[in-house]
């Protein structure tokens, strides 16, 4: 039994507790993600969804296809919202452990996994049933921000160059002006930053100088790491390469 109800925002899957329908659950997932302009978190979602449909239906449902498994994937702006239930008895989901397991464990990794890779995780009180969040770009050039008190994160998650660099101008302004002093700017998923783009950087952290504040890259692939050292910006403000 496979069965999909998909409305604008919402896509709600039953499925027999069978191992060989998560490929189709997946591709209806990828298809949703895709209609909302998400893309930047497929491989997170799929992943995570794999993980939990499989613990749903070995475990939870002790593979017996007479039973159901059911999953719901919401979208509220560029935030993922997905739950997995299977009609199982539950597990003591407080004494389970979310810690990656050491290296030459067999097992133990799918709730290490979601908790990696979303921002939210939680189950319900008897164990059936897990649900887990992710905050997702939802367009090219639209910047992840998480803000923690006068300190921020920001994921460009493109390239740092001409083209861009008015959006991400805008994103690091608002920050400067909201009072933030601590800015990380996390490179993953930048692979070019061009002189539009260093200015950008040097501007923000002479700005955030004059806070008594610092700006921070991390996630700075080699190459440009290797560009900022050869502009000896490395002087300039930290950065922690991949």
């Amino acid at each position: 039994m496979f069965s999909v109800d998909a409305t604008s925002t919402t896509l709600a899957i039953a499925m027999s507790a069978e191992l060989e329908y998560i490929d189709a659950a997946c591709m209806e997932a990828s298809g949703f993600i895709d209609g909302h302009g998400l893309g930047s978190c497929r491989f997170a979602v799929l992943l995570g969804l794999r993980e939990a449909l499989a613990n749903a239906i070995i475990h939870g449902s002790g593979s017996d296809a007479a039973r159901t498994v059911r999953l719901e994937l919401a979208c509220a702006g560029n935030v993922i919202h997905v739950s997995v239930e299977d009609e199982g008895s539950g597990f003591d989901w407080a004494s389970a452990g979310t810690a990656v397991p050491d290296p030459w464990s067999m097992g133990g990794r799918g709730l290490p996994i979601i908790m990696e890779y979303f921002d939210e995780m939680a189950f319900n009180e008897s164990g059936n049933a897990i649900r887990f969040s992710k905050q997702c770009r939802s367009q090219p050039g639209m910047s992840i921000i998480k803000r923690d008190g006068d300190a921020a994160v920001v994921e460009p998650g493109r390239d740092i160059v001409a083209t861009m660099a008015d959006d991400l101008k805008k994103d690091l302004k608002e920050l400067l002006n909201e009072g933030v002093n601590e800015i990380t700017i996390d490179m993953q998923g930048v692979d070019l930053v061009d002189s539009i783009g260093i200015g950008l950087l040097i501007a923000t952290h002479n700005s955030l100088t004059d806070l008594d504040g610092a700006l921070r890259l991390t996630n700075v692939n080699g190459d440009i790491a290797n560009l900022f050292g050869r502009m000896r910006l490395d002087k300039h403000f930290r950065i922690v390469t991949a």
